[in-house]
């Protein structure tokens, strides 16, 4: 078989068939003759594989298998945690078939590191559960399970009536029937232990093997002793201390074994917590480093909005400067036409008085009008106000096509930041005609009450 297992796994192909091969190699840990380290390592790579991939029944399978290897070298606590951690498992995904087998895993467990309370109440609770369908292996390895952790004989008679009820002839017969011969040696029942032990010798042929072997030929050779069968009782006591001393010599050479392979899983494991520990300070380091960039990237988009905050923050003072300045020359320019034109009205009245001549008077007007800007502070204006805000009317007009010239020239002024008093003095207005202009305007724009005219002048795009 494991030549088999190991030629499918040569001809698979691992990239293409990443778990069809997790399985071939789950298979050859299982039946490999890998010394424990060896088949702790395989398993836990194949834990890592089938718990990231998501396949929780694998995962719990595998872990079974590595608490079954920890209880073989005598790790029985680290081999409960991983019971512990397969029931989890199986019970998250509702397998009730493997949550009872494993729980009697936990009760060996238990009753192997000395826990017997603990693991009475786990197999009394499998054993109470009257929904449960065991198969008849699983019910005898319970009631062993339970005689071991209570040392009650009782349930070892139920698991020989059980044997006796479904197959006579069953392998799970010999541990029974040897427990039972050797309760029967320790309380004094000699009738009893001769009973159980000519049923131990039915069955002993065909599965005399294991720890139980020693001990099983003492029982005999006491057996026989007991009732007369001398010769074979000598026989038997013979077989029983060579036996008893190879068992000796191999229990020792096995705990040297087992006691290597706890160090050498220990010093795997924390090896692997190294290695996970540096993977986790890598990881760590790598978004640490992440932060640092993602930092300096923040900060550096911080310092260009704020820069760009401040070029926006100098140019609408330089804007307001501009438009300051542009209204402060049209103001003063109005005011100079005003006072010139008032002048022109004042010749005239005078050269009808006679006090000046014609000829004086007509050059002094010509003089006159010569300085009065007239529509020329309009073109100066609007040229200036189109530096500062280039696309402003051609957005107006084209939001707004039923403006006049007039409307664009007071929503120009209004945009420029003047008041109604200014702009009156601008187009040569009382301040009330200049309001009822603003009403025209709003009505030619569409604007409700509810609507300033000044944002809406305001929102219009400068550039």
């Amino acid at each position: 078989m494991i030549r088999d297992l190991t030629d499918a796994l040569s001809l698979c192909d691992t990239a293409t068939y990443e778990y069809d091969c997790s399985r071939i190699r789950y298979l050859l840990a299982l039946v490999a003759e890998y010394d424990p380290l060896v088949r702790f390592r395989s398993l836990k790579k194949l834990d890592r594989y089938y718990y990231s991939s998501g396949d929780d029944m694998m995962t719990a399978s595998v872990r079974v298998d590595i608490g079954h290897i920890m209880g073989e070298i005598g790790y029985y606590d680290r081999a409960l945690q991983y019971y512990r951690e397969a029931d989890s498992i199986y019970r998250r995904i509702g397998i009730e078939p493997y949550v009872r087998k494993n729980t009697l895993n936990m009760a060996n467990a238990l009753v192997a590191m000395g826990d017997k309370n603990a693991a009475l109440a786990i197999v009394d609770s499998l054993m109470n559960d009257k929904s449960l369908s065991l198969s008849p292996s699983f019910h005898t390895n319970l009631l062993r399970v339970a005689y071991m952790a209570s040392d009650n004989a009782d349930y070892l008679y139920e698991a020989e009536r059980y044997i006796d009820s479904i197959n006579p002839r069953s392998l799970d017969r010999l541990p029974v029937e040897f427990y039972l011969s050797r309760y029967c040696a320790d309380t004094d029942d000699s009738a009893g232990m001769r009973t159980h032990t000519q049923r131990m010798e039915e069955c002993f042929d065909s599965a005399a093997h294991g720890f139980y072997y020693p001990e099983m030929l003492k029982i005999m050779a006491l057996t026989h002793d007991i009732y007369g069968g001398r010769d074979t009782a000598l026989s038997l006591y013979r077989q029983y201390i060579a036996a008893n001393d190879s068992a000796r010599l191999v229990e020792r050479v096995k705990e040297i074994a087992n006691a290597e392979a706890r160090s050498s899983i220990l010093k795997y494991e924390s090896e692997m917590r190294h290695a996970h520990k540096i993977k986790s300070l890598r990881l760590w380091i790598i978004i640490l480093l992440l932060l640092i960039l993602i930092l300096a990237v923040v900060c550096i988009y911080i310092y260009r909005q704020r820069q760009h905050r401040l070029t926006i923050v100098r140019y609408d003072t330089e804007l307001a400067h501009n438009r300051r300045r542009v209204v402060a020359q049209e103001l003063a320019m109005t005011e100079k036409d005003n006072v010139l034109q008032e002048v022109l009205d004042n010749l005239d009245s005078l050269k009808d008085k006679g006090i000046i001549s014609d000829n004086i008077c007509h050059e002094l007007e010509n003089s006159i009008k010569l300085h009065l800007s007239g529509r020329q502070n309009w073109d100066y204006f609007i040229t200036v106000f189109n530096k500062v805000c280039p696309a402003f009317v051609n957005t107006l007009m084209l939001n707004h096509p039923a403006l006049t010239e007039g409307d664009v020239r007071l929503a120009v002024y209004i945009r420029a930041g003047l008041t109604s008093k200014q702009i009156a003095q601008m187009l040569l207005l009382q301040p009330d005609s200049v309001k009822k202009n603003r009403q025209r305007l709003r009505r030619r724009m569409n604007l409700t009450s509810s609507e300033s005219l000044e944002e809406v002048l305001y929102s219009i795009s400068p550039t």
